[in-house]
């Protein structure tokens, strides 16, 4: 089974690109699924693929958790038929349970705009200010914001290089308030932090090295309880609001995809779930029609 979930890892790591933390993950699932039969997958039947299936539902798991196994397994299977280990892939017939969509939380404009001018001029601070506007103005995830290098900006025509998902490259754009913080901060700030080291990422923590996916949440929670007296909010929160306020100003969401790097538009559509400003406004429309009458 060892060697069989090793070969497995690889073919994520290396065929597949996938990121570190979902390697983890399909490793769990998939080493759940061997350790439930316990016996050469050539002997694990249809039906007892279907039993398997029972006892995740009877675990009382979410939707979304079931699909993210069941579709690590479909991937696993996929690997299998492919090295020629089984003869025919069960998990070709299961359907994934659908995911229970949930409404993005989305910053009111004003408390967003607010929280950024409440940074004062100290060089950790006018840092922090930069972190949150490039979140909001570029709709990055966590994880691309903190691996951008110095050689991924390009400060003439206002965009970013990007490494998403699935070592997906793609181009962001932000504004000219948001150059001109990322210059002062270039110029000034990142040099004070660095202390004369050498580090080629954009953002800096007090040490001088590059600032960590988890320093980032740190910094949000702190700067967030000062601000609005509690800490319940995420960097991802950001992403969220950029999105919203990007349908609510017109954008479609095709072009929306592209700038969040989605692979599917189904995942876009959520928000235009929380785009309430666009409901008002026909409704409004709708309103003033009827007035004519």
């Amino acid at each position: 089974m060892e060697s069989l979930l090793s070969s497995f890892t690889s073919y994520l790591k290396y065929e597949l690109f996938l990121a570190d933390k979902s390697i983890a993950a399909y490793q769990r699932d998939v080493k759940e699924y061997l350790n439930y039969f316990n016996c050469d997958i050539a002997l694990i039947k249809y039906e007892n693929v279907l039993e398997y299936l029972s006892y995740l539902y009877d675990k009382n798991l979410t939707n979304s958790t079931q699909a993210r196994k069941i579709s690590a397994l479909k991937t696993f299977y996929k690997y299998l038929l492919q090295k020629e280990v089984i003869d025919d892939n069960f998990f070709d017939k299961i359907a994934l349970p659908k995911k229970a969509q949930k409404l993005v939380d989305v910053i009111e404009e004003q408390t967003l705009f607010n929280f950024l001018e409440s940074f004062n001029l100290t060089k950790l601070d006018k840092r922090n200010k930069l972190i949150f506007t490039l979140l909001y103005a570029t709709g990055l995830r966590i994880s691309e914001l903190v691996n951008i290098k110095l050689n991924d900006l390009d400060l003439n025509n206002l965009s970013i290089r990007v490494l998403g998902k699935g070592h997906k490259e793609r181009i962001v754009y932000f504004d000219e308030g948001t150059k001109t913080l990322l210059n002062e901060y270039l110029l000034n700030t990142r040099k004070e932090l660095l202390n004369n080291k050498v580090c080629s990422y954009l953002l800096i923590n007090k040490n001088g090295t590059n600032l960590s996916v988890r320093g980032v949440q740190f910094i949000l929670k702190d700067k967030w309880l000062k601000f609005m007296q509690y800490s319940n909010i995420t960097p991802h929160q950001f992403r969220h609001t950029y999105a919203t306020h990007l349908l609510n100003n017109g954008m479609d969401l095709r072009t929306l995809q592209e700038l969040l790097g989605h692979e599917n538009l189904e995942t876009t559509q959520i928000y235009t779930k929380v785009s309430t400003k666009q409901l008002s406004n026909a409704i409004n429309t709708l309103d003033n029609v009827l007035k004519k009458k």
